[in-house]
């Protein structure tokens, strides 16, 4: 059963969304369950993206990004995404 968010995690979830153009389910029950753990990952992925001066390789991002998938359990069809 979902929870009623409350507005900082509904208004962040928003942000996520309008950035992203999607939201996993798994990103709804990390803003749930920890919140502060949702907005860390949020900002790894951001770093890892949207930052064009990065040094870190794409490849190597995306193994990075692969291994997350793993810990956080993803569904198969998001790690096929990356590979």
């Amino acid at each position: 059963m979902k929870k009623r968010l409350d507005e900082a995690r509904q208004v962040y979830l928003q942000k996520m969304e309008a950035e992203r153009g999607y939201i996993l389910d798994f990103h709804q029950i990390l803003a749930e369950e920890d919140f502060e753990f949702l907005k860390s990952y949020n900002a790894l992925l951001k770093t890892a993206y949207l930052k064009p001066d990065s040094s870190t390789q794409s490849k190597t991002k995306e193994l990075i990004l692969i291994a997350i998938l793993v810990a956080v359990r993803s569904p198969a069809g998001h790690f096929t995404t990356h590979m």
